[in-house]
């Protein structure tokens, strides 16, 4: 939660920077303005924030700078709601969830039993405009983030293309080495 402040806090200072300086394309924000925003961020990481915010800015710390009125802050000063506030059903919560409901139903934690039948896909319930915030809204911008990596070079010995949004080719790349180790 440190790194969250103090990333959030050099935001600000940028963000103050930058909004008393001209532009030259005549956008300037006023200081007051400014101060208003920073200081609305600043209470935001100050204060409790939810369990799920804090997992997401941990996951997607290049992405996401805070939290404030139900509204996830983006670096890029979008913002996006959290929480609508709805009680769904199980197809509402896969045809229409908000962020929050992507936290509805919890992986199963430890080793899985033989006999396991699961009563839900903790996976399927997602919000798709965060995920295109995150990793691109059309094919172009999906592709243009795309890296080649060696998957598992000894096992399988393929090339793949993954995201290296959030650094998601360099952690994949680790775990295919790991795999590549057990040959069993």
């Amino acid at each position: 939660m440190k790194d969250v402040l103090i990333r959030s806090y050099a935001f600000c200072i940028i963000f103050y920077f930058l909004s008393s300086c001209n532009f030259q394309d005549d956008q300037t924000m006023s200081s007051t303005s400014a101060q208003k925003i920073i200081s609305k961020i600043i209470k935001t990481q100050e204060r409790e924030l939810p369990k799920e915010v804090k997992l997401l800015i941990q996951a997607y710390p290049e992405f996401l700078i805070g939290f404030n009125d139900n509204k996830l802050i983006f670096s890029d000063s979008t913002t996006m709601i959290f929480d609508d506030g709805i009680n769904k059903s199980e197809q509402e919560l896969l045809s229409s969830s908000d962020i929050q409901d992507m936290f509805t139903y919890q992986y199963p934690k430890g080793i899985t039993p033989p006999n396991y039948v699961p009563q839900n896909d903790p996976g399927r319930v997602r919000n798709g405009l965060f995920f295109k915030k995150i990793y691109g809204s059309s094919k172009e911008e999906v592709i243009k983030n795309l890296v080649e990596i060696d998957w598992c070079p000894e096992l399988v010995g393929k090339k793949i293309k993954v995201t290296s949004v959030n650094n998601i080719h360099l952690k994949l790349q680790k775990i295919s080495e790991e795999l590549d180790k057990h040959t069993e």
